[in-house]
């Protein structure tokens, strides 16, 4: 499968680049590929915990790596959270921080799995997981055909169950652990995205406008410019300030 990934990302407003808690993984996907297996995570990381950033980015990546699946997903887990905590404990911390580093850090995960099955005129299969409110969108022809883990945008909370990096925290994972699957084909598009633009995308979508042709012309020379897109969102509060993220997945015919 020939594909084009790319990556739109922003912090809240009035928080710097070094201050964005999402995450987002392979880096580097402004690229056509030629591929029979690709993965992409992206992480919400809680702004309310401590090295949110960081747990987040150790979540796409394990996922990428192929380590955070389902299968064996408790003990992918565990080895995360040992990673977290030995990470921040080499970092000298003001003692106001200490309890909220003992509480641990949280997000929000979702991850997608494209594969190929050597023939682009019949497509191939795909797998995602999540845990939280990211959000995956499948689109063909113009049309929503599948929307993951949440499907509509009263869905959303102040409060959703968050995968934490302490291992009290996270008791009942596995019945918050969400799993879809489905087939692709050629001319197919993929958009995972933090909750506030799904939340977002999913209030246009119900109120029968077509928020995916905004998402697939960002970066074009006729398309809005991200940060512009994202900013009157937020000054018309259609989004609330939150960091915002969204993967791209364009499968070429």
């Amino acid at each position: 499968m020939l594909l084009f990934a790319q990556a739109f990302w922003l912090p809240k407003s009035g928080n710097s680049e070094e201050e964005y808690e999402d995450a987002f993984w392979p880096r580097n996907l402004h690229l056509y590929k030629q591929r029979s297996d690709f993965r992409v995570g992206v992480a919400d990381g809680a702004t309310e915990s401590s090295f949110s950033a960081l747990w987040a980015k150790l979540l796409v990546r394990s996922y990428v790596d192929g380590q955070l699946l389902p299968q064996g997903f408790e003990l992918s887990l565990k080895k995360l959270q040992h990673r977290w905590s030995s990470a921040i404990s080499r970092r000298p911390l003001p003692w106001y921080a200490e309890d909220k580093v003992r509480a641990g850090a949280a997000a929000a995960f979702i991850g997608l799995h494209l594969q190929d099955e050597n023939s682009s005129d019949e497509g191939g299969h795909w797998e995602s997981i999540a845990l939280g409110d990211c959000c995956l969108v499948q689109l063909r022809a113009e049309e929503i055909i599948e929307r993951f883990p949440l499907a509509q945008a009263s869905a959303f909370s102040n409060n959703p169950f968050l995968l934490s990096s302490n291992a009290s925290a996270c008791e009942g994972w596995p019945k918050h652990l969400k799993t879809k699957e489905g087939r692709w084909v050629p001319e197919d598009s993929f958009y995972l995205m933090s909750d506030a633009v799904a939340a977002w995308f999913m209030h246009e979508d119900e109120s029968g406008r077509t928020p995916w042709q905004l998402l697939r012309d960002l970066g074009t020379s006729d398309g809005p410019v991200f940060t512009d897109f994202v900013e009157e969102l937020r000054r018309t509060h259609e989004m609330r300030n939150d960091d915002v993220t969204i993967v791209r997945v364009y499968i070429e015919s």
